[in-house]
């Protein structure tokens, strides 16, 4: 009898250990099909292309300046092929993959180099656990939530898994609190089908799931939105910490962070500003600034007299 509920006891074990067995290698190789076809799709949609020798560049007041790549302000010192301001994605080829791509997220130095969904409905996160082609998984994708209202929106997040294993997705944000790893990798770079922008990364931190920062959205110059980014600051356990003003806009990266907040949805997340915005048609670096934010506030951009017969 004694023997027989030990085998009984043992065939139960076994079976517990054969499925949490069985659901590791199944979550191992989900993660393995999605790295694989990010990888896939990186090389077939990054290319990088030759700049001119000569670059338009719009200051803050409208002026359009003709200036040698390595004069820009705030810009590169050391102007290379690995330039990220050079690089371009193809957005027809993504778009044939799945056209709810909205953008490509790039972290020079780290593993965050990935394509960004849009999602549709306010509230429904679809791709949360979805590939980019919309298959199943069990690491979702970067993604951008639905918001019905995106006039003068303030305050971009883009919501990414951190993996198990710590290289996928948003797996390696933490890593912003230790060591050098702010230093080494400070800006952010999205792509988009008309220009690349880079954002300066301010502040990263703990924070939780029913926080503030999720309560989207936020209109740009509003109290609220001052509130927001005086909050965020008190937030920062990295990070110059110098927010940006009211007037300008904020991206944020988001990921769970199960090492804090216990029961209460402890998150992780970078806050960056706008640093420089390369539009590729125009071959025109702005400050952070949007070509059609500039024109639908100033009208056409000036163009400097003794610069006007280079355009």
């Amino acid at each position: 009898m004694r023997k027989s509920k030990k085998k009984i006891v043992s065939g139960v074990l076994l079976l517990i250990a054969l499925t949490f067995l069985g659901l590791a290698l199944r979550e191992q190789l989900s993660l393995r099909k999605s790295q694989t076809l990010s990888d896939k799709i990186k090389e077939e949609v990054s290319y990088m292309q030759d700049a001119p020798q000569t670059v338009r560049y719009m200051n803050a007041e409208g002026e359009i300046l003709e200036l040698l790549e390595v004069q820009i302000p705030n810009g590169w010192d050391k102007i290379s092929s690995e330039n990220p301001m050079k690089r371009r994605i193809d957005f027809d080829r993504l778009h044939e993959v799945n056209p709810d791509i909205a953008r490509w997220l790039s972290i020079p130095g780290t593993i965050v180099e990935y394509p960004v969904m849009q999602e549709k409905t306010p509230g429904v996160y679809y791709y949360l656990w979805r590939d980019m082609e919309g298959n199943k998984n069990g690491w979702g994708s970067l993604l951008l939530p639905a918001i019905e209202d995106t006039t003068d929106m303030a305050h971009t997040i883009v919501f990414g898994h951190k993996t198990s294993r710590g290289d996928y997705a948003f797996a390696t944000l933490p890593k912003y609190n230790s060591g050098t790893y702010y230093e080494d990798n400070p800006y952010v770079y999205l792509y988009y089908p008309n220009r690349v922008e880079r954002w300066e990364i301010w502040m990263g931190g703990n924070v939780l799931g029913t926080d503030m920062v999720y309560r989207l959205p936020y209109t740009l110059g509003s109290e609220r939105y001052e509130d927001l980014l005086g909050w965020i600051q008190s937030k920062a356990e990295v990070g110059t910490n110098i927010a940006p003003d009211k007037n300008t806009e904020t991206l944020v990266l988001s990921t769970c962070n199960d090492r804090f907040g216990g029961d209460q949805e402890g998150r992780y997340i970078l806050a960056a500003k706008p640093s420089l915005f390369y539009y590729y048609d125009e071959q025109l670096y702005t400050p952070g600034l949007k070509l059609e934010g500039v024109r639908a506030k100033q009208g056409a951009p000036v163009w400097r007299k003794e610069n006007r017969d280079h355009f």
